[in-house]
Formats: C-alpha cells, sequence, structure tokens
C-alpha cells in the first residue's frame, strides 16, 4: 500500500487557482509511483468561488486585493484539509509555495507587489501544527528520493497478543541496552517466556492502556501508559514504554504511537505527561525531545543503570 500525500490540486493541473487557472507541475506526476495523491484546495474547500480576487495574508487575517477579509473562508478550509488529511492518514503534504493557504516558511506580504517574506499560508500552518510534513513544489526531488514508508497501523493491545508485545520488548531491549545494561540484568529481562507472563498480567488487569504497531500487517511496536507511578499527581500520566522492533527503526512507527498516546492522555484529562529514560540512551532522549518532553531534575537508578525523569505538558 502506497504512503498517502497531501497535495495542492491546483499542481495537478486542476482549475482552481484563483484567477481560474492552475499551476500544473510536471514533475507531480512521478510522484504517482511512489504514493497515493490526496488532491486538496483549501481555498475552494473553505467556499471560495472560482475565480476570486487574489488574496494575501496580514498577520492573522486574509484580506482580497480589495480589502476584503476573507480570513474565515482560508480558516474553514485549513481545518477541511487537515480533516482531510486525517481520514486518509497522510503524514506528508505537497503544497503550492507563497501561498496564503498553502505557502510553508515564505509568504507574499500582503502589498500583492510580489515582495516575499517569512511565514505560513493558513492551511500550512495547521497542518504542520498536526504533525504533517510540508514540502513545497521546489522540492519534489526530495520526495522523490525519501524512502518509502509503510502506513504504520494502530490498534489497542488485546488478551492474545502477549506473544507479538513480548517479542518486540525482548528484541527492542536487547538492540538498544545492549551497552546500557548489564549483560546478566539484559538477559534476565529479554527472556521472552517471563515478557509473555508480563503481558499476560496488563492485559488481563487492565494495567495500562497498551498500543500494538504494525507495518505492512506485522507487528512492529508497543506504547504502554498508564497514571504515574511516582504520586506525581492525579493530573500527571506516565508513559511506561515505547518499543520498536529494531528492523523498523526509522520507519514512523515510534512517532504514530507517541501521538495516539499524547492524545488518548489528553482525552483522558491529564495535563501532563512524564517518562522514565535511561541517561546514556541518547538515541531515545533525542526521539523525546523532539517531542517536546524535557528532563524535569530527577534521577533513580533502575537495573544497574541511571534513569532520568522527563515530563511534558499537555
Amino acid at each position: 500500500m502506497k504512503e498517502k500525500l497531501l497535495i495542492s490540486a491546483c499542481l495537478l493541473g486542476r482549475n482552481c487557482k484563483y484567477s481560474g487557472g492552475n499551476n500544473y507541475t510536471p514533475a507531480v506526476e512521478k510522484l504517482k509511483e511512489r504514493y497515493e495523491l490526496v488532491p486538496v484546495c483549501p481555498e475552494c474547500m473553505g467556499g471560495l468561488p472560482i475565480p476570486h480576487d487574489p488574496a494575501e495574508r496580514v498577520g492573522d487575517r486574509v484580506l482580497s486585493r480589495t480589502g476584503a477579509d476573507v480570513t474565515v473562508q482560508f480558516q474553514r478550509g485549513a481545518e477541511l484539509a487537515l480533516r482531510r488529511a486525517r481520514q486518509t492518514g497522510a503524514k506528508l503534504a505537497l503544497l503550492k509555495e507563497r501561498s496564503p493557504s498553502c505557502g510553508r516558511g515564505a509568504i507574499y506580504d500582503g502589498t500583492f507587489t510580489g515582495t516575499v517574506v517569512p511565514g505560513d499560508g493558513v492551511a500550512a500552518a495547521l497542518l504542520a501544527e498536526n504533525g504533517v510534513t510540508i514540502y513545497g513544489e521546489s522540492r519534489v526531488e526530495a520526495l522523490l528520493k525519501g524512502p518509502i514508508r509503510e502506513p504504520v497501523a494502530l490498534r489497542r493491545a488485546r488478551p492474545g497478543d502477549e506473544s507479538a508485545l513480548a517479542l518486540i520488548q525482548t528484541e527492542a531491549w536487547k538492540a538498544a541496552f545492549q551497552d546500557i545494561l548489564p549483560p546478566g540484568v539484559l538477559a534476565h529481562y529479554s527472556d521472552k517466556a517471563q515478557a509473555e507472563n508480563l503481558y499476560q498480567a496488563v492485559l488481563g488487569r487492565n494495567m495500562a492502556r497498551v498500543t500494538l504497531a504494525s507495518l505492512a500487517e506485522q507487528p512492529c511496536g508497543i506504547a504502554a501508559w498508564s497514571q504515574n507511578r511516582d504520586d506525581l499527581g492525579p493530573e500527571v500520566a506516565e508513559l511506561i514504554c515505547i518499543h520498536v522492533l529494531p528492523g523498523s527503526w526509522r520507519r514512523g512507527c515510534g512517532s504514530a504511537m507517541m501521538e495516539i498516546v499524547l492524545r488518548e492522555m489528553q482525552a483522558a484529562g491529564y495535563t501532563a505527561a512524564v517518562l522514565w529514560v535511561f541517561t546514556a540512551n541518547t538515541r531515545a532522549r533525542a526521539f523525546y525531545e523532539k517531542w517536546d518532553f524535557s528532563p524535569a531534575g530527577q534521577t533513580k537508578n533502575a537495573l544497574g543503570a541511571e534513569e532520568l525523569l522527563y515530563r511534558k505538558d499537555l
């Protein structure tokens, strides 16, 4: 199954440009071999007719050349584009550069003189805030050279998944902690039968919310969370673990799980999240810091190695 790619419809040759024309970019045809294209036009989706007066973003507002305020239409279109991304699972987008809706990093300054300034279009900003990675049409080649990523399937773990969960955890521990934990400790906690018993208890007693991730219908990762176990307050959730099979590293599995875990915590009413990570596990720490977790100034010894407490406001 191809990865979904949100794309400005005008780049595909659709006549949805404000003038009634399009911004067809021949290079996008090559993308069809690697991605399933999901066309969007936030301006049309927001209710603007084609053609319509050109508009440019001025601060938080979008104004037409005649001075009409079309902010509401641009915001509505942005929200519908985000809904389309969520419905299709698109985590990548190729959008029209410098557009007041789709521009990312640079847009026209509102004087209608062709002057470009740093900034984002309304839809591009909303998509980026919600985890969509955005490319402009000048970066088509980067999308073509990038790895094809299988979509990550996520579901709640249930009784019967113990073997898959145990395999993921023990293999992940062996790969990630071989230079962190003493060999005897690592061997003990990498015992698959013991890990299966652990997950049988966790799932059977509903001790934590556990997510199972799969790539190409093969289990690849697990994430578990609950209310914190360190008396940090009822408003603080704890990410107990995120484990990914070594063969699935750098394929989006960890990020997909982190996204759903944080969403679940917020939906459950928690206002902060914490996690413990080995001080020497620089790879994991970089991942958590990318998601805005930061050291909370507390350490402890665990299994013969130092752990740091990380915290994030939700």
